[in-house]
């Protein structure tokens, strides 16, 4: 039977910056460390079958892969599933991947309850709705029974939507009425918050201005005249504006007041 069926005849162990290299009589070597050689007592001359070869391999590999996790975990807060996702696309298999999240939660580098609580506390801060953490912890691979102890009043979800609404409506201030609210409403809806509670935001926060709502269509009836007089003449060029208007979510009203002074 051929040598490397049966094991190899250790040639020499050379020592170099707390690192041990095995040289076996074939020519290959193995790097590994002290623990290593002390757990099998490897020495000079010694013959190490197949199994024990293995097992120094799959060693050498955990301690690749814990000193990576202990480097990972220091820089970011990792659950359960997102370092069993991690090692599985690394190519471990399932016994390997156990060994080190045992690893793991023996120094309490990894605790899933602890990772809920911190995750809900950091991201309601940055006033993400309820259900969009819970949502985003279902999606990192929790269960609905591990979230199910989340919660957060009306109150608290209110001061949220409030929060980011009233940042957002910076960036409405050229809109009609119609659009503001439309789209306070779409975006408050995109980020999970509640439809009941979304209402209530939006008419506390949007208030209707007739001289706001005015000096918009004006700046828009402008727009809209000189886009559409060269190509169209008299009543059809009325029609267009109008129905550009109306798109934009000016009422015919107001569109016909402003219209009296063109």
């Amino acid at each position: 039977m051929h040598l490397n069926n049966i094991g190899k005849q250790i040639k020499k162990l050379n020592i170099s910056n707390n690192k041990i290299t095995i040289k076996f009589i074939d020519q290959s070597r193995i790097l590994t460390s002290f623990d290593v050689i002390k757990k099998y007592h490897l020495k000079e001359g010694k013959y190490v079958n197949k199994k024990i070869l293995d097992e120094i391999i799959n060693d050498n590999l955990m301690v690749k892969y814990k000193t990576y996790l202990l480097k990972i975990c220091a820089k970011h807060e990792y659950n359960e599933k997102e370092i069993e996702d991690k090692l599985f696309n690394k190519g471990l298999n399932k016994y390997q991947i156990n060994e080190l999240i045992k690893f793991l939660k023996n120094r309490k580098l990894i605790d899933d309850e602890t990772y809920i609580e911190s995750y809900f506390r950091v991201y309601s801060n940055k006033n993400h709705s309820i259900k969009k953490i819970k949502n985003n912890l279902i999606n990192k691979g929790f269960s609905y029974e591990d979230i199910s102890s989340l919660k957060s009043s009306y109150k608290d979800e209110y001061k949220k939507a409030e929060k980011i609404l009233i940042k957002k409506l910076k960036t409405y201030d050229k809109l009609s009425y119609f659009y503001k609210r439309k789209k306070a409403y779409a975006y408050l809806v995109n980020e999970q918050f509640d439809d009941e509670l979304i209402n209530d935001v939006v008419s506390t926060n949007i208030i209707y201005s007739q001289e706001l709502e005015m000096k918009n269509l004006r700046r828009e009836y402008s727009i809209a005249y000189y886009k559409y007089h060269y190509k169209y003449l008299g009543e059809l060029c009325n029609k267009k504006v109008i129905q550009y208007l109306l798109k934009k979510g000016y009422s015919i009203e107001n569109i016909r007041i402003i219209e009296k002074e063109y």
